[in-house]
């Protein structure tokens, strides 16, 4: 079993249905997050089994808006990234006391 990554394009084989779709994020080695194109909205991230994945060498149709969905998911800090597990910098400490003036 090859690991697949980030950003990797792959085959989902999962319901009787064969979608293409962009790896998300890898969770773990058995579970990843991958969008697929939806039919109702444009591209949604699921998680899959890695069974149910295959590599694919070829850009499908609907590359450019399963990348869209992984763009928006990151920037919003939904599925991950780097910003996520560490939270915000700057503010490590909790505020100081403020005094009454008394």
């Amino acid at each position: 079993m090859k690991p697949l990554r980030a950003g990797q394009l792959v085959t989902v084989t999962d319901d009787d249905a064969t979608l293409d779709g962009i790896v998300a994020q890898t969770p773990s080695m058995l579970k990843l997050v991958v969008a697929v194109p939806d039919p109702k909205r444009d591209a949604v991230l699921r998680e899959f089994h890695r069974s149910a994945l295959r590599e694919r060498r070829q850009a499908g149709e609907h590359d450019t808006a399963l990348r869209r969905v992984i763009g928006k998911a990151s920037a919003a800090g939904g599925h991950g990234g780097p910003q996520s597990a560490q939270g915000r910098r700057g503010h490590t400490r909790a505020p100081a006391h403020r005094s009454t003036g008394r």
